[in-house]
């Protein structure tokens, strides 16, 4: 229970610090916590992006052809 009210204090206190002094609220950020290095390759890059447009390209051909299957079976359903 005190680590939530001293976790909420906390977030009060940067509330405030927000509103009042916006340039000591982004200090505070940019001095706590590790740094990680945001660097990511060119390859990866484009492999991740590559690999997302080749999923949507295959949902959207299977749905494509879900659709005409059952536009199929209705048709077939009213002519016979």
């Amino acid at each position: 229970m005190c680590k939530n009210a001293s976790y909420r204090k906390k977030m009060h206190d940067i509330e405030c610090l927000k509103r009042s002094n916006p340039r000591a609220f982004w200090r505070y950020f940019k001095s706590t916590g590790n740094r990680v290095s945001n660097s990511v390759s060119l390859e990866d890059f484009k492999d991740f992006f590559a690999n997302l447009s080749d999923g949507y390209v295959n949902m959207t051909r299977q749905k494509n052809f879900v659709v005409h299957i059952i536009l199929t079976l209705i048709i077939v359903h009213f002519l016979n």
